[in-house]
């Protein structure tokens, strides 16, 4: 998948600088009906998402991209997965979309302690739903006692 991954820097870091290669693209995408006109994302090593972002950008438009290499081509070490992989990257973006949707909801400003642990059991849910309930993640759940929670909840001992 690092691979996979490195195909993708390569390819929209191409058209992120070349602005010819970028126009290229945007008039390929404007020839093909009912495609989006959406401009690809640079991942960054940083922010996790951004890789989510990158990803799901290059899946939207395979054709155009898949068009573009055709017509011109990448330059020297730039090469386009196979048609195949782009599957993968698919089920990359299925896969990732819960994970990005918790992290700008817990990113909000109104946000409490309290949404954390329904977030968490919801991403839970959402991957188990996927793998057809077969997912080992252990999602542990608080004590019912307050003062229990609220040490689970930090990480806190009975040890002096």
């Amino acid at each position: 998948m690092s691979h996979l991954l490195a195909q993708c820097r390569s390819i929209v870091g191409h058209f992120s600088h070349s602005v010819l290669a970028k126009e290229r693209l945007r008039q390929i995408q404007e020839g093909l009906a009912n495609h989006p006109q959406r401009k690809l994302i640079q991942d960054v090593p940083t922010r996790w998402n951004s890789t989510y972002y990158m990803v799901d950008r290059l899946v939207e438009p395979e054709k155009a991209v898949a068009s573009y290499d055709r017509d011109y081509g990448f330059p020297g070490t730039v090469k386009m997965p196979e048609r195949f992989k782009f599957g993968w990257l698919r089920e990359l973006v299925d896969l990732l979309q819960p994970l990005e949707a918790a992290t700008r909801e817990m990113c909000s400003e109104t946000v409490t302690v309290a949404d954390v642990i329904p977030m968490v059991t919801a991403i839970h849910m959402q991957l188990q739903k996927r793998q057809g309930g077969n997912v080992d993640v252990d999602v542990q759940t608080p004590p019912a006692h307050s003062r229990d929670e609220e040490d689970w909840l930090w990480g806190a001992t009975d040890e002096p």
